[in-house]
């Protein structure tokens, strides 16, 4: 990811904690108004809409649900191309979960699709555990099974990790 995708993912985790600490969907919407005009992002709003995508439209290339169809691992990690150990550990999460619809994935299971390509964790427990610790948490943990630290531990991407790497994916240089 480049710095300034780095930013935009940044600002995007934080808007959406932000407005998940609201109560209801009336004062998203009015928050929500309120950046748009205020930021002048109503006339591209306007511009997508008339193209026949709506304001909350994915970026092309991406399904309505914000998924791309992608036929392999390798595919997926060179459109995203991501730089640091938590990205690819994000990454290859997202290569299980969503695209190999599994309801959770394991450590494992995610270094060793990133070994695969040659970019093996050096500690992917680490890496995942960057990622549950961003606010709003990427990626949670849903279950350890045995008691030392070594145990298998078993993750789950969030709303927000999913919609992060969605954001990867709609970045002009990853397409």
């Amino acid at each position: 990811m480049t710095e300034d995708m780095d930013k935009e993912v940044l600002a995007i985790h934080k808007i959406l904690g932000v407005l998940g600490e609201l109560s209801d969907d009336q004062e998203r919407g009015r928050v929500i108004r309120f950046v748009v005009d205020r930021f002048g992002a109503g006339a591209s709003l306007a511009a997508n809409a008339a193209r026949g995508r709506g304001a909350g439209a994915a970026p092309e290339g991406v399904s309505g649900s914000g998924e791309r169809k992608f036929e392999d691992f390798p595919t997926l990690f060179q459109t995203c191309s991501p730089k640091s150990g938590p990205m690819r550990a994000l990454v290859a999460g997202y290569w299980l979960q969503v695209c190999r619809a599994q309801r959770d994935f394991d450590g494992q299971t995610a270094n060793n699709e990133l070994k695969d390509l040659g970019h093996r964790a050096s500690n992917i427990t680490k890496d995942l555990g960057a990622l549950m610790l961003q606010r709003p948490n990427l990626v949670m943990q849903v279950r350890k099974s045995g008691t030392t630290r070594q145990a298998r531990k078993t993750y789950r991407l969030t709303e927000a990790g999913i919609h992060a790497v969605h954001a990867i994916m709609a970045e002009p240089d990853s397409q």
